[in-house]
């Protein structure tokens, strides 16, 4: 993003009036947020001090912006702009690939529920849960090693407290496949299934697909 794209949306402020001003502002904001949102999913981060700086006199603008704005819902538009630029000069973005890694194993590990969790009541549906998926989210770089390690997604946890209304959809046992695909062949697996039942019912074909995996 150059300066040319930014500077005469302030520039000219004086000779517009103020509702073609919020207009234009706001259309512009929404280009931003596309463009940064972009730049943010694919670490497209500053390559050389001259980008950087360019970046930084843009981050300066939007939040004069900011400060200059009396709508509220621009506010909020210009607002989430911010972030995704200021987000593109943090830290955790050019950190190696090794401490990464060595950081998900981290967060993993410290969670409350640790691995992948999966979880059926009698009142409720399935619940696939775990802060690995979270880590996907973020941006394309931290999924791709989130996925690519196999140690992250070689432990599960299954909780029946009922085994009534407590068959997982097709949706769902597929995913919890692709997990353990994810698990690989290399790293050591842990599956635990916690019984709370206290009915004598039949345990669904779910349990039986995680035994498949215990050897």
């Amino acid at each position: 993003m150059s300066e040319a794209n930014v500077l005469p949306r302030c520039t000219q402020k004086a000779l517009i009036p103020h509702s073609q001003m919020c207009s234009s502002l706001e259309s512009s904001y929404q280009t931003l947020y596309a463009e940064f949102l972009a730049k943010s999913r694919h670490n497209d981060i500053p390559s050389s001090p001259v980008a950087r700086a360019r970046l930084c006199a843009l981050i300066d603008q939007t939040q004069q912006d900011l400060q200059s704005c009396s709508k509220i819902s621009i506010c909020n538009q210009i607002y989430r702009v911010l972030e995704l630029e200021e987000s593109l000069l943090a830290p955790i973005r050019i950190l190696p690939s090794d401490i990464l890694t060595e950081i998900f194993q981290l967060v993993i590990e410290t969670s409350r529920k640790p691995g992948i969790s999966i979880t059926y009541t009698s009142w409720m549906s399935s619940k696939l849960s775990g802060c690995i998926f979270l880590l996907t989210w973020i941006c394309f770089r931290w999924r791709d090693k989130a996925l690519s390690n196999s140690t992250f997604w070689s432990r599960i946890a299954v909780t029946y407290t009922s085994f009534l209304h407590a068959s997982p959809t097709d949706e769902v046992t597929a995913f919890l496949n692709e997990c353990i695909l994810r698990s690989g062949v290399s790293a050591p697996m842990s599956i635990t299934i916690s019984i709370s039942s206290r009915r004598n019912e039949n345990p669904p074909a779910l349990i039986t697909m995680l035994v498949v995996q215990a050897h």
